[in-house]
């Protein structure tokens, strides 16, 4: 590799950042950093869980080093971030689909001594266990041949779990070590709920369950859809008296959010055996073809594997690589082209919905 080169990422703004934002860090975040190894020069490629909205300022502070992010290709569309992140050396790549413009991106940034960073799971998880990895990622990794860090990020999920509205202050913990190749997928295949477990580290905060309708649709007592309520220290069905607290170490009435999850799945099927047909509020879905952009706007409705807004249909099954971007937008591939679907619910909840009604 020439030496002389920059690194893409070493820019004004992230030197900036970086004098301005680590000394706050150092003061106000217990961020803890353990190395298993020495962390080698540049290029490298860095991998890591994905726990929380801010975990690549929170590697960049563990590695103290400019990292161009692989970010999803959506965060570009708003102007102002756009600039941010392009003003860090950002790679844009489009979710769970191969990109070949990101990876010509990649390795123009390793010939010029960059270092490449990479969330494998894509998004950030709802409920703080590991995520799907895209097929062909060890691949991928394989053929880059340079080193690998792997991070496994404990911590970040239960400071801001991805349906909250409110963080919490806590400890977040990160554990570097270097590998080859693909075997580093092993390494950040981690649950927070494992670590918790075992160090029952507390985070506290205030209004901590403000948001968890985003990842409880349903009254586990009554199965009622849509019925909490929030209050000050909790949420409160309205239908059966139900009540629901999150605890200092992040638990939800004692169980963990993959617990929740879970059990909210299952009544999703219940609830769909009994209704069969699904309405959401104003919707709006975006298609994105090589030259423009196509929007359906009005009442969006799921009925037999059927997908459905302003005249328009889509089919159930033959949706490909879908994924959620934020907390209310869900973005999936159908024909070919790229959707974008927003609605005034949780974007978790219309994922597990469709997955649902494809088995139909």
């Amino acid at each position: 590799m020439n030496k002389k080169h920059t690194a893409p990422a070493d820019t004004l703004l992230w030197r900036t950042a970086h004098k301005l934002l680590y000394p706050l860090f150092d003061n106000f975040l217990d961020i803890k950093v353990q190395k298993k190894k020495e962390i080698p020069e540049p290029p490298f490629i860095l991998i890591a869980n994905h726990t929380h909205f801010l975990d690549g300022f929170f590697l960049s502070y563990a590695i103290n080093k400019p990292i161009s992010w692989v970010v999803a290709k959506g965060n570009f569309e708003n102007k102002l971030l756009s600039l941010a992140l392009k003003g860090i050396g950002s790679i844009p790549k489009q979710k769970n689909k191969p990109d070949i413009v990101s990876i010509r991106n990649i390795y123009r940034t390793f010939q010029k001594n960059g270092i490449v960073g990479m969330f494998p799971e894509g998004s950030v998880a709802w409920d703080g266990s590991f995520g799907k990895v895209p097929k062909g990622t060890d691949k991928f990794i394989d053929r880059m041949k340079v080193p690998v860090v792997a991070a496994q990020v404990y911590g970040g999920y239960l400071s801001k779990p991805r349906w909250a509205e409110k963080s919490r202050r806590g400890t977040i913990e990160i554990k570097l070590d270097v590998f080859e190749g693909k075997e580093a997928l092993d390494f950040i295949n981690v649950s927070e709920w494992d670590w918790q477990k075992e160090k029952m580290k507390t985070y506290k905060g205030k209004n901590k369950t403000k948001g968890l309708k985003r990842l409880m649709w349903y009254c586990p007592e009554c199965k009622s859809f849509h019925s909490f309520k929030y209050l000050k220290k909790s949420m409160k069905c309205q239908k059966c008296g139900f009540e629901v607290f999150v605890d200092e170490y992040g638990f939800i009435n004692k169980k963990t959010a993959k617990d929740i999850l879970d059990e909210q799945k299952k009544i999703m099927k219940i609830d769909y055996d009994r209704n069969k047909k699904y309405y959401f509020g104003k919707s709006e879905l975006v298609r994105f073809t090589e030259n423009e952009k196509t929007k359906y706007k009005g009442v969006l409705q799921l009925h037999k594997g059927i997908l459905s807004i302003d005249n328009f249909e889509i089919k159930l099954k033959d949706i490909k690589n879908d994924s959620t971007f934020l907390k209310k937008i869900n973005e999936f591939f159908y024909e070919g082209d790229l959707y974008r679907l927003k609605t005034e619910n949780s974007s978790l909840f219309l994922k597990n919905l469709t997955h649902l009604l494809k088995e139909e």
